[in-house]
């Protein structure tokens, strides 16, 4: 748990982008523990705001241009979330009364293959290993595949679908009848 806390701090230090929440600092108190402190996103997640509504064309189209940014600036930083969702997605409201998408929560998140941190950071999550949320995941993420880009670009399919349909893509009782 500390290590995957140390991992998330030192992730989301190195990306400066408008749509993923930036670390403020990280600290270790005697009387609490661990502390990562973040930039508080004001705004409600998607998965609640698609509770409410089913989104417009354009209000959808919008946020996935939102999050193809925030994509955009994680896989330049050679970061893939793995648990891309409608909870992991902060819809902030601006100054002029546009919507701005926010990605936080980098708990599972992965280095690509082949970065320089890659060895040293990426013991803690193995790349066998299928982590994030299964409505979501690529099918060669719930097999335990070599963490790609490709992760996150399917999962922002899914979300995307779901913000114009009302409904989620792939429905089971459980997650064994989802996958």
């Amino acid at each position: 748990v500390v290590a995957r806390f140390r991992r998330e701090a030192v992730f989301l230090s190195r990306i400066r982008s408008d749509y993923v929440a930036r670390v403020v600092d990280f600290v270790e108190d005697p009387a609490v523990g661990l502390a990562l402190v973040m930039e508080f996103i004001d705004g409600d997640p998607l998965s609640k705001i698609l509770q409410q509504k089913t989104l417009t064309v354009e209000e959808a189209l919008e946020l996935s241009i939102d999050i193809v940014s925030a994509l955009r600036d994680l896989h330049y930083a050679k970061i893939i979330h793995r648990d891309l969702k409608p909870g992991n997605i902060i819809i902030q409201r601006r100054y002029d009364g546009a919507s701005r998408a926010v990605i936080v929560d980098f708990g599972v998140s992965r280095l690509v293959k082949g970065s320089a941190e890659d060895e040293e950071m990426t013991g803690i999550t193995r790349a066998d290993m299928a982590v994030g949320t299964i409505e979501y995941m690529a099918p060669e993420q719930s097999t335990g595949a070599e963490p790609t880009p490709r992760f996150d670009l399917y999962a922002l399919g899914v979300i995307a679908y779901e913000m114009l349909t009302g409904r989620r893509l792939f429905l089971g009782e459980s997650d064994y009848q989802t996958v």
